[in-house]
């Protein structure tokens, strides 16, 4: 699945999720995915994010892996116990949709 589908299937799984789509501009492609208990998931598929975007010359949309990144209610990074960094790179879209699962639960406060 690429950037264009995951778009697409997105709120299809979390209708209650707000899409915002299309922010930055080159090389800064990404968009947010504002969840019901106010957490977010940013998702980068720009050519500096850690996703095959970078081997792309145009249609970066046409990316199958991207760049997550997770946001607390006040805006904080949050970092889970299993990862180094503050996003994960190189994600399919199953890993997307598992994270963006995992996020929708967790509380508000």
């Amino acid at each position: 699945m690429n950037v264009k589908e995951m778009l697409e299937e997105i709120p299809k799984r979390w209708p209650s999720a707000t899409l915002i789509s299309e922010w930055g501009r080159p090389p800064y492609e990404y968009f947010l995915v504002d969840l019901e208990n106010k957490w977010m998931v940013g998702v980068g598929y720009g050519h500096i994010h850690y996703s095959n975007s970078r081997d792309l010359v145009q249609d970066l949309k046409s990316a199958t892996t991207v760049e997550i990144g997770m946001f607390t209610p006040d805006g904080a990074w949050y970092r889970s116990e299993d990862m180094e960094d503050d996003v994960r790179g190189w994600q399919t879209s199953e890993q997307l949709f598992e994270i963006i699962d995992y996020i929708s639960k967790k509380p508000t406060s």
